[in-house]
């Protein structure tokens, strides 16, 4: 009859509305391909074990985050960190003598009780076989003495003779060739512009001149040991070191490319130096004190050191590295 054909077409509807929604069964029992659910979707090439550790990552990255933050302030408050230089954090001395090529102890300082010490005359021959490129340390006493710098060098001339080229100052700045020890003076400007009141209470800094008008001058007051080797070269980039008496520079290792020189101008000043870590079995730590015109030789590489400047004038020392 037509009430049983409305039936059997409402029976038909329902059927087939029922086989059109996601997961439901069709008639048959089986899942109509339109209504199977979509697998969540993969990233190509990442490992099913990676899967859902996006929070451990991020808290990962957190923790770094908050330790380098706190190294960068701890070496703010250390002094170890110059705002506004190349570097973010210089390596501590651990790091540094890890990375540092081991010495070889028997050239370096086995079975020395003090550090040598030679003759303002002594020979480029003697010089080159026992301590150009062994890493000894050895103290030539005299071989500055007849420089015009001792009569000319203080904080004044230098103040002087750099106002007189003033783009050398931003050069000093941008490159950051300026170390100040333990001092407020942050800029070398500051420090060579020093009030003499600042003068009275403890400083020490040291700076490279990276101006070749300045070298020029400056050359005109000192030469270079006369007994380095015959055709030796040297750095273009003459190290100075100026401060009071009773201050110096704590024990560090220096990271240069060569072995040097320095030659102290007016003061006295005791340097204290400690062998190599990987030494310290056969070797000591040495002491030796400079008087003006004396030049000490050591490997500032190798040789862990600290400068002291004795009571009485201020200390001022020149050097710099030969290959």
């Amino acid at each position: 009859s037509g009430k049983n054909k409305r039936a059997s077409d409402s029976h038909a509807d329902e059927a087939r509305s029922s086989a059109s929604r996601p997961g439901r069964l069709s008639i048959g029992g089986a899942r109509s391909p339109a209504s199977r659910p979509s697998p969540s979707p993969v990233r190509v090439g990442q490992p099913k074990s990676c899967r859902g550790r996006r929070p451990l990552l991020a808290n990962f990255w957190t923790i770094l985050t908050v330790i380098v933050v706190a190294l960068y302030a701890a070496a703010i408050g250390l002094g170890h960190l110059r705002p506004g230089g190349t570097c973010l954090i210089f390596a501590g001395e651990f790091l540094s003598d890890a990375a540092r090529y081991p010495a070889n102890c028997d050239r370096v300082c086995a079975g020395l009780t003090a550090v040598p010490v030679e003759p303002a005359n002594i020979s480029r021959a003697r010089f080159r076989e026992l301590y150009a490129y062994t890493g000894r340390p050895v103290l030539v006493k005299g071989a500055a003495s007849d420089w015009p710098a001792k009569q000319n060098w203080n904080l004044t001339f230098f103040r002087d003779l750099y106002d007189r080229y003033p783009d050398s100052y931003r050069t000093q700045k941008r490159r950051a060739r300026y170390l100040p020890f333990r001092i407020e003076l942050q800029t070398f400007y500051e420090a060579l512009h020093m009030s003499e009141e600042r003068q009275q209470q403890p400083y020490y800094f040291g700076w490279s001149n990276l101006d070749n008008n300045v070298h020029n001058e400056l050359m005109k007051y000192y030469t270079w040991p006369q007994y380095l080797p015959l055709g030796v070269q040297g750095s273009v980039l003459d190290w100075f070191f100026i401060g009071a008496a009773e201050f110096g520079a704590p024990v560090h290792l220096d990271h240069i490319l060569r072995p040097s020189w320095q030659a102290l101008i007016k003061g006295r000043k005791t340097w204290e130096i400690q062998p190599p870590s990987e030494c310290s079995s056969v070797c000591q730590t040495l002491r030796v004190q400079m008087e003006p015109g004396d030049i000490f030789n050591v490997d500032t590489n190798q040789w862990y050191h600290a400068t002291f400047n004795e009571p009485g004038v201020f200390s001022l020392t020149i050097g710099a590295e030969y290959d």
